[in-house]
């Protein structure tokens, strides 16, 4: 009976996604005149969605993928690019250091990502520590932007 149990146990563990959960994390903090947005996700679902090899991705390709795929908004002021200035591999995942030139005070925050949403079930995580306030939101194909006041 033991060895039915444990045969069905490791049949029943092969099925479903390779991950638990689908899914970016966007870590956005404020540092003198930028936001500093510590950036991770999944590095099979990168290369499947936009049909790269592990050589096409670099800081330069993943900055024009960013300001290609999310709009930032402070203030009702347009924001410049976002920079990526260290991209490295940690396990199944891809981190990112990125910045985006920002005024000293936020009051209004709007952003509009669609980083990986054509991935099915993935979800983009804001998790934003700014004005002395921390909060977090869930992002996904069908809600692909928000705003956030401080």
């Amino acid at each position: 009976m033991i060895k039915v149990l444990f045969l069905w146990s490791i049949m029943l563990s092969t099925l479903g996604y390779s991950h638990d959960a689908r899914m970016a994390v966007f870590r956005i903090s404020q540092t003198d005149s930028q936001l500093q947005i510590d950036l991770s996700f999944d590095i099979e679902d990168y290369h499947n969605s936009l049909n790269l090899t592990e050589e096409q991705v670099t800081s330069k390709q993943l900055a024009q993928y960013l300001n290609a795929v999310t709009d930032w908004r402070i203030n009702d002021i347009d924001k410049g690019n976002i920079l990526v200035s260290n991209l490295s591999t940690i396990g199944d995942h891809y981190h990112a250091t990125c910045t985006i030139s920002t005024l000293k005070s936020i009051s209004t925050l709007d952003i509009s990502n669609s980083f990986l949403t054509g991935v099915k079930g993935h979800s983009n995580i804001i998790i934003l520590d700014l004005n002395d306030t921390f909060r977090d939101f869930r992002m996904h194909a069908k809600r692909t932007s928000l705003t956030v006041s401080y």
